[in-house]
Formats: structure tokens, sequence, C-alpha cells
């Protein structure tokens, strides 16, 4: 079995000489001999303030190459890494670093000194099992959870992504998801595996698609990722761009005869993709596909039986676990009941519901709880509300997602709550103790939250914000 470490090592011995990353200057191009005595740096300094393998450190920078060189310090050298974004909350940040147990923190200032410091090359010895990044998402329990994956995982994860091609014109890659997700790990392991060159475009250029279509342009991107939401409204300004990787959501309504579209299914706990599906036409709802190597993809009924309908279950080698959380690791990563079929010893149940197609593809159709899925984001209802509730004079909310005649999903949060209770009260706790992307579009109050004939809540009856 190999090991991220190790993947990281050949590519970076192999193109030593090539550019790892580009901007739009010459002080920003960074060949991989260049990134390899960075880490080392980094690994030096570490090693001096007493960091072990398998100790955690955390990285909290802005979106540029030191966030990705100090993220794979860690994943070269057997450190454990928290990805941290320097927008979040402090309370969030503050918790993230507790709940992990973090021993240094490595910001502008770590880095400045880092950079003086003699290069330490020396690899201690690695293992499959060995703890690398440790992603925190939104948790149900109304606080963050800590997903940890393991060498082996994110090595998976990376030769698993047999959709990328060998040779792709200007093997440069452009990262457009944020970096403490998964997905954004993922997308840049890949490509740093295949010795390609990285760019990587900042989050206002991202927000805006036709700067974004000129910056592909720009730098001869050919490859890159993009959530559904903003690959519908996409338009290319040159021949560049040959494949871009979607998903993370429902993917409705794309297609394009410009370059190849691959939708993928994973999630935090899969280290991303595991099933994939390369678009041949506009579908209602674009299957998911089959999976990748020797991945497992299965519809479960509730006993746990294979059937038509049901929750799509995955195996693999995915989460070592949620940080602290083994009761809820234990749900969701439960031994594989076909390991004779596909070799695996666990099985993840992903807790979306999904149904195997006539010609044997998977399709997604929903969540099966009421986790929400936006942008490639995934927002636990329950962590807003308790932030809710929280407000004085706040005395109940729900929080609730619904898509529009596009497939646009946005959030409303239902409040019941004094006269004394305002909306901007209520939008300026949210924001001082959560990410941005969990920002509710709508808060709405509400006399009465609407119940069923068993006089329980019934949240399909709540209102669409866009009608009120």
């Amino acid at each position: 079995m190999a090991i991220i470490s190790e993947l990281i090592k050949k590519a970076i011995t192999e193109n030593k000489d090539k550019l790892a990353f580009k901007g739009n200057s010459d002080a920003e191009k960074m060949t991989y001999g260049e990134f390899d005595e960075k880490c080392a740096k980094i690994n030096a300094l570490l090693i001096s303030k007493g960091m072990k393998k398998g100790d955690c450190m955390a990285v909290l920078l802005g979106r540029n190459a030191d966030y990705l060189i100090a993220q794979t310090t860690g994943l070269l050298y057997g450190y454990k890494i928290v990805l941290l974004d320097q927008h979040y909350p402090q309370e969030r940040i503050d918790y993230s670093i507790n709940d992990a147990g973090v021993k240094v923190v490595i910001d502008e200032a770590f880095i400045e000194e880092a950079y003086k410091c003699q290069p330490d090359y020396n690899v201690p010895q690695l293992t499959e099992d060995d703890s690398t990044i440790a992603t925190y998402t939104s948790g149900s329990t109304g606080k963050p959870k800590g997903v940890l994956h393991d060498q082996g995982s994110l090595a998976e994860s990376v030769v698993r992504s047999v959709y990328m091609p060998e040779h792709m014109g200007s093997d440069t890659a452009a990262l457009i998801a944020p970096f403490t997700f998964i997905a954004g790990a993922w997308m840049y392991l890949t490509v740093l595996c295949r010795g390609w060159t990285v760019v990587i475009i900042p989050m206002d250029i991202v927000k805006n698609p036709r700067q974004l279509a000129e910056f592909i342009a720009q730098h001869n991107v050919s490859y890159t990722y993009m959530p559904p939401r903003l690959l519908k409204i996409f338009k290319p300004v040159s021949d560049s761009l040959q494949m871009v990787i979607t998903g993370s959501e429902k993917v409705s309504g794309i297609y394009s005869d410009k370059f190849k579209i691959v939708n993928c299914y994973g999630m935090t706990e899969t280290s991303a993709t595991v099933v994939t599906f390369q678009l041949d036409k506009m579908y209602d709802n674009t299957p998911c596909g089959r999976p990748l190597l020797n991945d497992g993809a299965y519809i479960l009924d509730a006993d746990g039986k294979e059937a038509e309908q049901g929750e799509i279950c995955l195996t693999g080698r995915f989460l070592k676990e949620y940080i602290g959380l083994p009761e809820q690791t234990a749900k969701v990563k439960v031994p594989n009941p076909f390991k004779d079929r596909d070799g695996n010893e666990y099985m993840y149940k992903t807790g979306d519901l999904g149904k195997r197609l006539p010609n044997g593809m998977i399709q997604y159709l929903n969540r099966m709880d009421w986790m929400i899925k936006i942008n490639g984001q995934r927002i636990e209802p329950g962590e807003i509300e308790a932030v809710m509730k929280g407000v004085p004079g706040v005395k109940d909310a729900i929080v609730k997602d619904f898509s529009n005649s596009r497939g646009i999903t946005y959030i409303c949060g239902f409040y019941i709550g004094e006269d004394s209770v305002t909306k901007e009260m209520i939008h300026d706790e949210i924001k001082r103790k959560l990410p941005e992307y969990m920002l509710p579009g709508f808060l709405v109050r509400l006399d009465a939250f609407p119940v069923n004939q068993n006089g329980k809540l019934d949240r399909f009856a709540l209102p669409d914000p866009k009608t009120l």
C-alpha cells in the first residue's frame, strides 16, 4: 500500500526543475526543488519547537503557496495537520485547535522565521496508519467535528483519480476549492503527485465568472474543479481548458462541448472522490457513475440488503476517525458486509439517498437527514440552529434549505422570538460564530412552527422564504 508521503517525495524527485507553482510574475514562480527546500525549512523549525512524528500542527495562512507548502510539510514529514481559514471566526479557530490538540500554529510569523532556517530533509519512517489531515466540518451537535485521515487513505484518494489524464496540454491546473476542505486538498495533491504546475485562483476572481474565464485563459489552465453552481454559468474565453471536475452536490442542467466534465461523488470522510461519471449530455440529475479502483458502491435498504433505492454506502480506505467522537465514528464506519466481494475492511454509510440505475450506475437523490450541501460545502442545520437559539430573546429556531427553479440551493433560518429580537441581531451572532458559507440567505420570524398530525415538527411544511 502506498502512503502519501512517498507519493509526494517521488513527484518532487522526478520534477526538481519543473514549476510547482506559478503566478503573475517571476517572483511568484517556484520549482519543485525550491518547493522541497521550503518544506524542509518548515520541518527544521517544527523540530526545533519540539515537534515529533504524529504531533499536531495547524495551518493558519492566507490563500497562497505558503499554505500549500506548510500543508505538504506535514504530509511529507509525518505530522498531523489541521487546516484552518484566517477568515473563520476566532471562536471556531480556537475550538478546532484545542479539539485536535495542536502544538504549533503555522502563521505568517512562523513562515518568516522558517524560511531563514537550514533545511532538514530527514523523513521519519511512516506507515499507512499514521495520521495526516484533519478537516473540520459542520457538526450536528452544534460544534464542528474533525474528520481525520491517515497516510494510506490520502494515498488511495490520489491513486484513485484515474479520470485525470496523464497529459492534458499545458499540464497546468488551477485551484478553486477552499484549502480547508478535503476537495481542495484532494485536488492539490492529485496535481502535485503528477508533477504538474499549480495556479492558485484568488477568491475574488473565483466569484466573478468572467474574470475567472480570463484568468484560466491567461494562465493556460487545462484542468480545474468548479462547483456545479459556478460551472453552470461559466463560459470559457479560450480553448486551454480540457477537463473540469465537479460534484459535492446534485449536478443538474450542466454540459459543455468545449471541455470534458466529470461528476465526482465523495465527501470529507472518503477523502473526496470515490464514484465518477464523465458527462455525455445534459441531465436533470446527472448520474454519479461507478466506483474507481477497488472501491465499492452499494445501495442498501433499512435492513442492510441491496436494493434499487436506499442509502448510498461506500467501501474502501476512508476516514480514520472523527476526533474525540468514537460513537459517531462507529455509526458511519462499519465492518464491510461485502468484504468477500470487494476486499475492503470497512464500509462508510454516507447518509445520502440514492438509487441504482438500469445501467448499473449510481444516482444521488437527496439526503436522508437534514444535512445541507451547498457549493461543495457540508452544513449541519443543527450547528446554525444552536447559534440562533443562543441569541437573547430567541425561543426556538429551525434551519432548512430550499432550491429555486435553476437548482440553486439557499438556506433559511426560521425563528420564534420576542419582539425585541431583530434579524440583524441573529445575522450578526451567526457571522460572529460561524464561517461565511453557513450564513442563511433568509431569516424568517414565525409565530409557531408547523406540526404534523402527531404534533411533531413538520419541516416539509416550512414556507419557502421567496414566497413570503
